[in-house]
């Protein structure tokens, strides 16, 4: 069984790589997590995405973040992902400003030159996860992650047989402990060198995004991410992302 990142196909790029958060914001507001959004950055040079799920009752994972709440209540991004787990991708899609919500396979199978951090967003969207990973034997082309349930998603997608990187967010050096782990995700602020050098020197990668996306300045935050030495840099500003890794030669 491989542990180290530099096992996987996945990691066979040396870094730092580009992610494009959601898919970016190249094709403008209300399509991250889209196949345009992602085609999109593949076509400037962007070969990394991270695209969020969630699972619904007919065991379908659906490619959405879940911050939007179409209803009239409280509790934000909550309720949409209890919600969705409640019931079908196709009750889904029929919410207004929904109907273009994707399958995880259909981003999967119609962008299939780029490598994909899946973020779990439920425990409802591990199985079926694992399930289309398996269907359309794209292993070598997924990390598959969560902030919440890493040792179950562990468990899901190194058990039985396979061997798919799995990745965890948090803040500190707890997440490095997390068994089978290929990947940890940090916020900005939370980066230091000590931290990087060490998840390094354990073969794990170190991706980073911004905490408050909408007051960052992008092009700061990802020139002083790789300054620190991480392998991988998320932003949903993608023209700034091609800009900075092209001007760094990288």
């Amino acid at each position: 069984m491989r542990r180290r990142a530099e096992d996987y196909p996945f990691y066979d790029i040396s870094g730092p790589i580009p992610i494009v958060h959601r898919g970016g914001n190249a094709v403008g507001p209300g399509t991250e997590n889209t196949v345009e959004a992602f085609w999109s950055a593949l076509q400037q040079g962007i070969g990394y995405g991270e695209v969020d799920v969630c699972g619904t009752i007919d065991n379908k994972t659906v490619a959405i973040h879940g911050t939007r709440n179409p209803f009239a209540t409280r509790g934000g991004r909550d309720v949409l992902r209890s919600w969705i787990a409640r019931h079908t991708r196709q009750e889904l899609i029929k919410l207004p400003g929904f109907e273009q919500t994707p399958l995880l396979e259909e981003v999967l199978t119609e962008v299939p030159d780029m490598r994909f951090f899946i973020d779990l967003k439920t425990p409802e969207a591990i199985k079926p996860t694992a399930k289309a990973i398996d269907q359309l034997k794209v292993h070598d082309r997924v990390s598959v992650g969560t902030d919440k349930f890493g040792r179950e998603v562990a468990a899901e997608m190194n058990g039985g047989g396979k061997d798919v990187c799995v990745g965890v967010s948090g803040w500190g050096a707890a997440i490095l402990k997390v068994s089978g782990v290929t990947s940890v995700h940090l916020p900005h602020f939370a980066l230091s060198r000590k931290l990087i050098d060490r998840a390094h020197d354990s073969g794990i990668r170190v991706i980073t995004w911004p905490k408050n996306p909408e007051k960052n300045d992008h092009r700061d935050y990802i020139e002083s991410s790789l300054d620190k030495g991480v392998y991988g840099v998320k932003s949903d500003h993608t023209k700034v992302l091609v800009d900075v890794f092209q001007l760094g030669g990288l």
